[in-house]
């Protein structure tokens, strides 16, 4: 059972039919036809389908949005790199 406030898909017949934030008990959709599923910070969108087997879910060109996450080691690179572009710009390098 879930014991943190996430990001949860609602699945309906395998597309993500909406997105909600909260904790929320288990089955609390299964009333509503929906299965739910904690996605964290997945970039999971509207209209993506999601796959039991694999779970994972893919966007509409089957891309998997797993395979989207980046490392927080990829994220800090990228976050040095714009702290240095932006450094450069204020020193009169960026025009």
């Amino acid at each position: 059972m879930l014991k943190y406030a996430t990001n949860i898909a609602l699945i309906k017949d395998g597309v993500v039919d909406n997105i909600a934030w909260g904790y929320f008990p288990a089955g609390e959709f299964a009333a509503l036809g929906y299965n739910a599923i904690a996605i964290d910070d997945l970039p999971v969108h509207i209209g993506d389908t999601y796959n039991y087997t694999t779970q994972d879910f893919y966007d509409a060109e089957g891309h998997s949005r797993k395979a989207e996450r980046k490392t927080d080691k990829e994220l800090i690179r990228e976050l040095q790199l714009r702290v240095a572009e932006l450094e450069d710009q204020l020193n009169g390098g960026g025009e």
